[in-house]
């Protein structure tokens, strides 16, 4: 992509504040990313972009990718709202064996309805039901 990325300097406060968490990186429009992150900081980045960034967290969501990847996956999108306006998403992938993540909701409360949506795929340490 040769266009300028709107919300790079958020990509560069994300491996600043956590190096070595973020495993991939996509853009998808010029003001749209996607980082896949380690799924143990899940709670920490997502409350880093909604708290620090600016973040407001739109949806969120699980996936079954078993067929793409041998994972599922769930998606946190945040509109970043405060400076560059544009799209992150944050992406985890969650072992297909044992099917759960840490739950965002103690640090993001905003996240509560979200994570017990996405139970039909995979569980936070909040509680739901996988699979």
């Amino acid at each position: 992509m040769s266009e300028e990325k709107i919300g790079q300097h958020y990509l560069a406060a994300l491996h600043q504040a956590f190096p070595g968490v973020v495993l991939d990186e996509a853009w998808q429009t010029k003001d749209q990313l996607t980082v896949t992150v380690k799924v143990n900081y899940l709670p920490e980045v997502v409350e880093f972009l909604y708290y620090q960034q600016g973040g407001w967290l739109s949806v969120l969501f699980g996936n079954d990718e078993r067929k793409l990847n041998g994972h599922y996956a769930v998606y946190y999108v945040l509109s970043m709202e405060q400076g560059t306006r544009c799209w992150i998403t944050v992406r985890v992938e969650v072992d297909a064996d044992k099917p759960e993540y840490p739950s965002v909701t103690p640090r993001v409360p905003a996240a509560v309805w979200g994570e017990r949506e996405s139970a039909r795929y995979v569980r936070s340490d909040t509680g739901g039901t996988a699979g």
